[in-house]
């Protein structure tokens, strides 16, 4: 697998200071699975290790969109990370993140300082005790951020003024995003968990989400959104879990044959039940039934 890499740290001069915010560095990587982390290739000021962690001279914007990890901050607490979620480096602040080492994660950073950018975290709803905010499939954010790295990929001279104005605007479109999260939390988490019942209570039927979106009276594309977002999971992979589960139940507490389990936890045939099951417990369903059965 090719990775997707790219970093740029820039030299702030002295007369950019009078503009109020000045980007120091950008970039994105996809830490793959097992990789060791952070690597090398970064200047001594922004390495740090698990075990030690490090304080920053500036601010930085974190995007995981792929993956999962942790966080954690001397002002808050350790936070988990899964796709959608942005941490907020503030300056002079303790902390440390990673991916997990089974799923590894894609990241998109940005690194900022400046006077303006001092009084925007000041007088902002930006909180240095909740670092981690759970924007879910946000694609203004992440098509601003693309937008940043692509001025930087450019190299035209110039281009720093015109990155550091994206900033203002990113960090704008944050606080809409927590202004709005107290209106809408509460129906999002009422939708989704109606759901999580509907499917745990019918895992053996086939899965239409358009038709309980229609019923829940919002879009198919918009639930998927926020399911995501509140579980970490999309629909199909959630219900796929409950199905297993079952199946895993119904080997060791039945002498049911594989076929009927299959059928009975919502497969489309044993193949494809055998399939997945292989692929979450790392065996046959017969081979589970022998191993857990003995025990």
């Amino acid at each position: 697998m090719q990775k997707k890499v790219f970093r740029e740290y820039i030299s702030i001069h002295q007369q950019d200071n009078h503009w109020g915010i000045q980007v120091k560095n950008a970039g994105y990587t996809q830490v793959l699975p097992g990789e060791a982390y952070p690597g090398l290739e970064h200047p001594n000021e922004y390495y740090f290790t698990w075990g030690r962690g490090r304080v920053l001279q500036e601010y930085q914007l974190i995007l995981i969109t792929r993956g999962q990890g942790e966080f954690e901050s001397s002002s808050g607490k350790r936070w988990a990370i899964k796709p959608g979620s942005l941490m907020l480096l503030f300056k002079n602040e303790w902390h440390r993140y990673r991916p997990d080492s089974i799923t590894g994660w894609q990241e998109y950073w940005l690194g900022f300082d400046g006077q303006q950018a001092d009084e925007i975290f000041q007088h902002s709803l930006f909180k240095i005790s909740e670092p981690v905010l759970y924007l879910g499939d946000n694609e203004i954010v992440t098509s601003l951020m693309l937008k940043v790295f692509a001025l930087l990929e450019a190299h035209v001279p110039g281009n720093e003024k015109i990155v550091a104005s994206y900033v203002p605007v990113i960090l704008a479109t944050l606080e809409t995003f927590l202004r709005q999260k107290p209106a809408n939390h509460e129906r999002i988490e009422t939708i989704v968990k109606k759901c999580q019942v509907h499917m745990l209570e019918n895992f053996d039927q086939p899965l239409d989400m358009k038709a309980y979106a229609n019923e829940m009276q919002v879009s198919y594309t918009y639930l998927r959104r926020i399911f995501k977002q509140i579980t970490g999971t999309s629909p199909q992979q959630y219900i796929l879990k409950l199905r297993l589960q079952k199946a895993r139940d119904l080997l060791v507490m039945t002498s049911k044959p594989v076929k009927e389990i299959a059928l009975d936890c919502g497969f489309n045939s044993p193949y494809y039940f055998s399939r997945y099951f292989k692929e979450d417990r790392g065996m046959a369903p017969r081979e589970y039934r022998e191993l857990v059965g003995r025990r």
